[in-house]
């Protein structure tokens, strides 16, 4: 697979699936991204600071803080990225929680899902500045 350039992103991403964290950053940098990888939410919050990401690619499901939480945290402390919640499973109560910080930052990817739908969806979220929503 050739991996597709795209413009210049800072990615964090949160997994504790340590294959999955490493292939998906393996297929970000391949297609140019920079990307600081983390296995825990609590690990990766203190790198979560205004104008210093532009995406957060996080599991929903973490041993301790969870990936929505870790969203919310990051918003609270001026982080205004768009965010990718990764999940094997979704339900009302999350989609309340992403309403609560605005459906125009957060995009959903299910599991299972392949590396090019990973690398689409980045492209596709950082049209543009990925810290602004979109009008």
């Amino acid at each position: 697979m050739v991996a597709t350039p795209m413009a210049p992103v800072e990615v964090v991403l949160v997994e504790d699936d340590a294959v999955i964290r490493q292939s998906v950053r393996r297929a970000l940098v391949g297609c140019g991204a920079s990307v600081r990888e983390f296995a825990t939410a609590e690990d990766a919050l203190e790198h979560l600071k205004p104008d210093a990401v532009d995406l957060l690619i996080t599991d929903l499901r973490l041993p301790g803080l969870d990936g929505l939480s870790l969203a919310t945290a990051a918003r609270a402390r001026g982080c205004r990225c768009r965010v990718i919640l990764i999940t094997g499973s979704y339900d009302i109560d999350d989609e309340a929680r992403r309403g609560a910080l605005g459906p125009e930052h957060i995009e959903i990817l299910h599991k299972p899902f392949s590396l090019s739908a990973v690398t689409a969806l980045v492209t596709s979220c950082h049209g543009g500045d990925p810290r602004d929503p979109p009008t």
